[in-house]
Parts: C-alpha cells; structure tokens; sequence
C-alpha cells in the first residue's frame, strides 16, 4: 500500500469514530479505568507510534451503540481492548457495539500485542 492509499484506508477507519475531528497520535486517559489499565494503554500507543502506525485512544464509534475503543488503530482497522478489570466475556460483550470492519483484539499486558500472543475477539468483515 503505498502513502496515498494508506492516507485514504486511515480517513476511511477514522470515520467510524464518532467526535469529529479526532486528535491522532494522542493518548487520551479515562480516570475511570485503572492506572495499570492507563499504563499499558500508554505503552501500546508508544510502540506504534515508534513504528509510525496512528492510532485514537478512547475512541467512541458513530453506530450508535456507546461503544468506546481503548485504541483504534487506523493502520489496520483494528480496536485493542485492554483487560485488566474487564473478563474475556465481558469484553465479547462490549465489542457488539463496534463496527463489524474492524477486527477486535484483546490484550492483558502490553508486550502481548506486540508477540502476537494476544486473543482475537473477531474477525473483520470485508
């Protein structure tokens, strides 16, 4: 994909959020989550943006449905949910409110995203 085209798929991915326009590449914070929680969502934003992959954290998608991400990531359609108070189950739950192009992830720890040892909640639609 070259840097037109990426520009574009990112401005497509965006869309689905809610509050327009949307500051990328920010790490916004929600005192209503644990510090730990904060902590590793800060951690996972500082990696991707040492790899120039944008991102929007607290991310409230337009469907509707009061669906928040924990980060969206714009490079590849894909929401990161952060489980540290939350179970598996709780999180499928959340995730019905998400648009279904986008694949959603869950993470415990920060470096579980970047091994590859994270659990896919769902696939995305094409």
């Amino acid at each position: 994909m070259n840097q037109d085209q990426l520009n574009r798929y990112r401005n497509n991915i965006i869309s689905y959020v809610k509050c327009y326009p949307v500051k990328r590449n920010i790490v916004n914070l929600n005192t209503h989550n644990s510090v730990e929680h904060e902590q590793i969502k800060f951690r996972i934003c500082y990696e991707l943006k040492k790899q120039g992959i944008h991102f929007v954290t607290e991310a409230k998608m337009h469907d509707g449905k009061k669906g928040i991400a924990d980060i969206l990531i714009l490079d590849k359609g894909e929401v990161i949910e952060i489980c540290v108070s939350e179970t598996l189950d709780e999180v499928k739950e959340k995730v019905v409110k998400y648009p279904s192009m986008l694949e959603i992830v869950a993470v415990k720890d920060w470096n579980e995203y970047f091994s590859g040892n994270y659990k896919l909640i769902r696939e995305k639609e094409m």
